[in-house]
């Protein structure tokens, strides 16, 4: 078995009902690091993203894995990103309640680094999508109707702003 280096970063729930991982542990390979300032940093020198929690709305810290082109390892809840990406096309999917599941999808996403890296830029080209700019747009045109032409302008190529 190949140890790799592991760097967990996390944050611990204000709210002290919601559940919440025992950590840190000490773990060898394991480099722990809650609400870390290098954040950018320790992202630019990992390649798989795992997200720990459960029925999260949006999950912008998934986006930002995404867009980094890490290969993200997201657990199988009906929420939005469970919604959005497919099992071994844009992310590795494991069963939200099941910590086995959870140890088989690093198990099988650590065995493959070219599978590593074509999930990751999968995951790029669908985060590629999510620029402010895109994804407000048809919002922004629908508030900007007749009636409020005068809040409303349009820029050169065609796009509304309030």
């Amino acid at each position: 078995m190949v140890d790799y280096p592991t760097q967990v970063c996390y944050i611990r729930p204000k709210n002290k009902a919601l559940p919440a991982s025992d950590a840190p542990q000490k773990v060898e390979h394991f480099s722990w690091h809650e609400i870390p300032d290098n954040l950018d940093e320790i992202r630019q020198s990992t390649n798989v993203f795992v997200s720990t929690s459960h029925n999260e709305p949006f999950g912008l810290s998934i986006l930002e894995a995404m867009a980094a082109g890490m290969c993200v390892i997201i657990p199988r809840d009906n929420a939005y990103w469970d919604q959005v990406l497919e099992h071994n096309v844009n992310c590795i999917k494991y069963d939200s309640s099941d910590v086995n599941s959870l140890t088989n999808a690093l198990l099988y996403a650590t065995s493959d680094l070219a599978l590593i890296q074509q999930v990751g830029k999968a995951a790029q080209l669908i985060a590629q999508d999510y620029q402010a700019q895109l994804a407000y747009d048809d919002i922004a045109c629908t508030l900007c109707q007749p009636s409020c032409d005068a809040d409303c302008v349009e820029t050169s190529n065609g796009e509304a702003q309030l």
